[in-house]
């Protein structure tokens, strides 16, 4: 669990303990409905978490024993020919519940409370646009997102960000062979956002793509 430079031993080790369960189910109304939903809890005790203080020019080291749990869900729905849904919900509550630091109740880094994504694809299988598949998707994340990992930096979080997500295919023929060609677009709105530990978010970036099978 690594070395403490303060008084030259190594930390206790880490030990963790989790649990998960859930329920799926598929075909639905007639094979329109598919998803599962499921909770977890996670222990970790020994949690040793270390950010540098730019005021002491020094790392800050705190030990604690950490608890996340919380749902995940996942929607398949196929409501019309050749329209595909997927919808997917996530709740963490995930913090520290025992230390001799103010890192109790601190929110684990990087956890996002609430995420939401929705994702849809409409595929022609007839007529003259047979092969062309389009579509897109959302993914809102609600925080607050806790960005580092100590108690001196508990007020440095994300509030929040929105995606988009595009895309097209078109599969056809070429030389008697399979081929498609398509484009994906990511953070089609250019949305600004910082992940964790000042990880920002990639700018909007259009991709180009062609495949021939041989």
């Amino acid at each position: 669990n690594g070395f403490d430079a303060n008084n030259g031993r190594f930390f206790d080790p880490e030990t963790s303990e989790a649990y998960e369960f859930g329920l799926k189910f598929d075909n639905l109304w007639q094979g329109r409905i598919d998803g599962s939903v499921s909770y977890f809890n996670i222990d970790k005790k020994n949690v040793v978490r270390s950010d540098y203080n730019p005021v002491t020019f020094r790392a800050d080291s705190e030990i604690s024993d950490d608890n996340s749990r919380g749902i995940e869900t996942e929607l398949f729905l196929n409501f019309v020919k050749g329209l595909q849904t997927v919808i997917n919900y996530s709740y963490i509550d995930a913090k520290t519940v025992k230390s001799i630091t103010l890192a109790k109740g601190l929110r684990l880094e990087g956890a996002t409370p609430h995420r939401f994504t929705i994702w849809t694809s409409y595929a022609f299988d007839e007529g003259p646009l047979k092969g062309f598949r389009f579509g897109g998707g959302i993914v809102r994340a609600v925080g607050p997102i806790q960005q580092f990992g100590t108690s001196n930096s508990r007020y440095v979080t994300e509030d929040g960000y929105t995606t988009v997500g595009l895309f097209a295919r078109y599969q056809t023929q070429l030389i008697q062979r399979p081929f498609s060609i398509g484009v994906n677009v990511d953070n089609a709105t250019n949305e600004f956002y910082v992940r964790s530990r000042a990880g920002v978010s990639e700018p909007r970036r259009v991709v180009f793509s062609a495949r021939l099978d041989l």
